[in-house]
């Protein structure tokens, strides 16, 4: 115990009793000087701005300790085995085995499994190896890959995205299956698949044929529609945008399908015109990329409030390419070129106004305007180029097989789309058209389909 004998206690400070009354008032005095002086210089802008500096880095350091702590428990359960989708793998990666006969509980686990792969696809975490072990978790893998990539890009998209228009959702309720409809990616065969899983005739005397027949049995319109899509299992199936004009071009132009032909005079209206001429005569809201600094200071500056034709990437080595001559075209019709010119004027004219994109003739416009990654969640993103690997999967998610000994062989093989659309006779090669522009017509015509490009991770010319 402490005893305070022989001391008094004056305005809280403790002095000796025998301390005369002016020497308690002038020690007092000295001592709130002192405190006020603290305080004053505790409360100067300087002692604050430290104090604020010093708690700011002791919360920083902090986090990042936290930080590192999580990230190394995530890596260390990645590494175990103990997240889920590991212990899913015995079997195969994530097992859709599981669900056996029941397609909803196929869909589910493929689901489940699916947004794991993105969680770790996004925070950059090592893939199960399993995964590498067989040729249907590494597409598994892969299809992911495609659905975290648009869905990443969509966050700093600067063109408004375009909401489901039921017009392009086909619908196979028995199955519950969704498909956004785009043309000249396949759709053919897509449309022929859905005949086959419900029992339909397969195969018609004319193309457009199975297209009507579509419309009649598949077509949900209104709300119904867009709520379909958004509860059933949603597909979507897309193309190389070149390869698609290609085949546009050769199927509508070529072939002089009617409503084409109606259009020819519109195709040859540039055909004298060169890209940059149409640019600045028609196109006067676009400034080509390669023109930033040429000009004086003024053009410069008001350079940034156009919208920019941009170089395409890769187009000088593709340029260079030798390819084989294949002969003249037909002077009946417009030229690859005319008609990819005004293709490209066609889309950039409308610029970023989401109404005009959406009336842009469904077979040569931007396939983003009608089945947009960044309005739909779809649940599977096929490509054409790879259509052979992505249709077993859709297969076993709507458990439907031809018959048993076809169900054995899709289990042993990567083929299972059905085959539609031959060779149209007059069409040339890739190659062959697409050398019919200059480098301006390919910057203008890269441009026209950059979001395409862009969203569904293609390259210009890798195609």
């Amino acid at each position: 115990m402490i005893c305070l004998q022989g001391t008094a206690i004056d305005q809280g400070i403790l002095m000796p009793v025998g301390s005369s009354t002016a020497e308690r008032a002038s020690k007092t005095e000295n001592f709130l000087h002192r405190l006020r002086s603290l305080v004053v210089s505790m409360a100067s802008p300087v002692t604050i701005r430290r104090w604020i500096l010093t708690i700011s880095l002791v919360c920083i350091v902090l986090f990042l300790i936290r930080r590192s702590s999580d990230n190394s428990r995530e890596l260390r359960s990645a590494d175990s085995g103990d997240v889920s989708l590991h212990r899913r793998n015995i079997g195969g990666p994530c097992n859709l085995n599981e669900g056996g006969n029941d397609p909803k509980a196929v869909v589910e686990i493929y689901r489940i499994c699916r947004d794991e792969l993105k969680q770790l696809i996004e925070k950059g975490l090592p893939i199960p190896a399993s995964f590498e072990e067989t040729s249907e978790g590494r597409a598994m893998v892969e299809r992911t890959r495609r659905l975290v990539s648009a869905k990443t890009k969509c966050k700093t998209r600067k063109v408004a995205s375009i909401p489901m228009i039921d017009s392009w959702i086909r619908v196979s309720k028995p199955h519950e299956l969704a498909y956004c409809q785009l043309e000249k990616t396949g759709s053919s065969t897509m449309l022929t698949f859905l005949c086959e899983i419900n029992n339909m005739e397969t195969m018609y005397p004319r193309n457009d044929d199975l297209h009507h027949t579509s419309l009649d049995h598949f077509k949900v319109v209104g709300e119904e529609a867009v709520e379909l899509a958004n509860r059933y299992l949603d597909v979507v199936q897309v193309r190389h945008p070149f390869t698609r004009l290609v085949s546009c071009y050769c199927e509508k132009v070529l072939n002089e399908r009617p409503p084409f032909v109606r259009l020819f005079d519109n195709f040859r209206s540039h055909k004298n015109q060169s890209a940059r001429e149409l640019v600045s005569t028609h196109l006067t809201h676009y400034r080509f990329l390669a023109d930033a600094t040429k000009g004086t200071k003024s053009e410069q500056f008001q350079f940034q409030f156009f919208l920019k034709v941009l170089e395409a990437p890769g187009k000088e080595e593709f340029m260079a390419r030798e390819y084989k001559q294949e002969g003249p075209d037909p002077d009946n019709v417009p030229s690859f070129r005319e008609f990819a010119i005004e293709v490209a004027y066609q889309i950039m004219k409308c610029g970023i106004n989401p109404e005009c994109r959406k009336q842009i003739n469904p077979s040569f416009g931007r396939q983003v305007d009608k089945c947009d990654p960044c309005a739909w969640d779809f649940d599977l993103l096929i490509k054409l180029e790879t259509i052979d690997d992505d249709f077993p999967l859709l297969r076993k998610l709507i458990g439907v097989y031809k018959d048993d000994t076809a169900k054995e062989e899709e289990e042993r093989s990567d083929v299972a789309a059905p085959v539609v659309n031959g060779k149209i006779s007059a069409c040339k090669s890739y190659e062959h058209y697409m050398h019919q522009l200059e480098s301006d017509d390919l910057d203008l015509l890269y441009t026209a389909y950059y979001e395409d490009f862009h969203l569904f991770d293609y390259e210009p010319f890798n195609e």
